[in-house]
């Protein structure tokens, strides 16, 4: 694999952000490096085979910290926006995509949700980010084989961002209230 190279050092104010990463080739993980304060530390991809652009939340509790991309076979690039930037979507929705991703803000006013997702992914979890209100944080689907799923979420009354992970290949994901 190749070398370990770092983003110039980031100060984050406390506050959730999209972190997006492009890779020309595979890498073993994205690391952030925490110089100061208390920010977590664990890896945000893991063992991207091959080029990839993708996305994942990070939450800053406010801190300068650095991105690191290990074992990296070629060119990447990383950017850093706050998670609410792009806008609100409304459902019903459909996400597409076949690399990990963080969507856009979503508004889910209180209610039940009808969530289905087709993947062609050995592995693919959802992970609802919440961002402001009540709701629940826990992975809403957490799958160990391709396939048709569906499941309903429960709202009080909150915007999210889903994160889809594990994924390298096709999937999608769409949304309706039930």
């Amino acid at each position: 694999a190749g070398a370990a190279s770092a983003s110039d050092a980031l100060d984050l104010p406390a506050g959730v952000y999209r972190i997006s990463v492009q890779s020309a080739e595979g890498f073993s993980a994205l690391v952030p490096l925490v110089d100061e304060g208390m920010c977590a530390q664990y890896p945000l991809f893991l063992d991207a085979a091959g080029a990839l652009e993708g996305s994942a939340i990070y939450r800053s509790t406010g801190c300068r910290v650095r991105f690191e991309v290990r074992g990296a076979g070629g060119a990447w690039s990383l950017g850093v926006e706050t998670a609410a930037q792009g806008g609100l979507l409304t459902v019903p929705l459909t996400l597409t995509g076949e690399s990990p991703t963080a969507s856009r803000l979503i508004d889910l006013p209180a209610g039940d949700y009808l969530l289905a997702i087709q993947t062609k992914n050995k592995y693919t979890r959802v992970i609802p980010i919440i961002i402001n209100g009540p709701c629940r944080e826990f992975p809403v689907f957490l799958l160990d084989a391709p396939g048709d799923y569906e499941t309903t979420y429960s709202s009080t009354g909150c915007e999210v961002i889903f994160q889809i992970e594990g994924v390298l290949d096709y999937w999608n994901l769409s949304g309706m209230k039930d």
